[in-house]
């Protein structure tokens, strides 16, 4: 494919766009974005994860908020790669002052 462009009278800008919008697969509604279907997915259990936590922690029910926490940076973790769930349990609780 050819496309004519002139940078002086923006001639053709209209065409390349479309070219590229079609080479990308189509419009695509505004504030969209692209990603696996599986990454979507563990979103969409990451945020279940946090809804049932913050349900916890409104009841006040703190070590099923810790496990729901857990799942749900465990869940993230398939997206951005495995972080030890110690290490983000031991920043939640490290302000906190427990057995005291």
């Amino acid at each position: 494919t050819h496309l004519w462009l002139s940078a002086k009278t923006r001639a053709g800008l209209d065409a390349l766009i479309d070219y590229l919008k079609n080479a990308a697969g189509g419009d695509a509604p505004e504030g969209s974005f692209s990603a696996r279907e599986r990454h979507v997915s563990a979103l969409e259990r990451a945020g279940e994860h946090i809804e049932i936590a913050a349900a916890h922690l409104d009841a006040g029910i703190g070590e099923l908020l810790a496990e729901e926490l857990r799942s749900a940076h465990e869940t993230l973790g398939e997206i951005t790669g495995r972080v030890h769930s110690d290490d983000l349990l031991g920043e939640i609780f490290s302000s906190f002052c427990i057995g005291k």
